[in-house]
């Protein structure tokens, strides 16, 4: 079995992709191109490397952690221009999912991606590869929550669309952090 690089991430309901995907098909020549087929709005959660061989201990783990957390509101509330992203407000129960995804799959997880260990095509940049590795990093006190909308320009703008976000999934990463191939997913209680 080989490597891969994973996103663990909540999946925004319908509307809220379709907002994330409206926004980004404005882009001219963006590389990131948004859909609900191959390239998913989302929340990452958790991000690294892992052996294939693992993945069912993961799908355990993710598994046991769904069922102890309960459907996530959320709030975006703004579009930011420096991540081109559609913020989402941190609050406790995001943070504390993060954490316990990180914690939890941390004997699993390595942070040495090599282009080979995601989803292609595309060809992967080397951004991606340095995101990845850096996850760690910037995961715990640094978490930033968000939805990425492309890699062109937009304006700041503030907004407030609350929603409620349900579905835990795992992901094979493709360029530039998409999610490109959901590997399982469940919902929370």
């Amino acid at each position: 079995m080989s490597k891969i690089a994973i996103d663990v991430v909540l999946l925004p309901p319908e509307n809220i992709m379709d907002k994330a995907i409206k926004i980004n098909q404005q882009f001219v020549d963006d590389s990131i191109k948004l859909n609900k087929k191959n390239c998913l709005p989302h929340i990452s959660l958790c991000m690294g490397i892992v052996d294939e061989k693992n993945l069912p201990e993961i799908k355990t783990i993710i598994s046991k952690l769904s069922k102890r957390f309960f459907k996530l509101p959320l709030m975006i509330n703004k579009i930011d221009s420096r991540h081109i992203c559609f913020e989402i407000k941190k609050n406790k129960t995001i943070q504390k999912l993060h954490e316990e995804i990180m914690k939890g799959l941390s004997p699993y997880l390595s942070y040495k991606a090599t282009t080979k260990m995601c989803f292609t095509p595309p060809p992967i940049v080397k951004k991606t590869l340095t995101w990845i590795n850096n996850y760690k990093k910037t995961s715990f006190k640094n978490f930033y929550p968000h939805i990425t909308l492309g890699i062109s320009k937009l304006e700041n703008k503030k907004i407030k669309i609350n929603f409620t976000a349900s579905k835990l999934a795992v992901c094979h990463l493709g360029n530039y952090c998409t999610c490109r191939k959901i590997l399982f997913s469940m919902k929370l209680k």
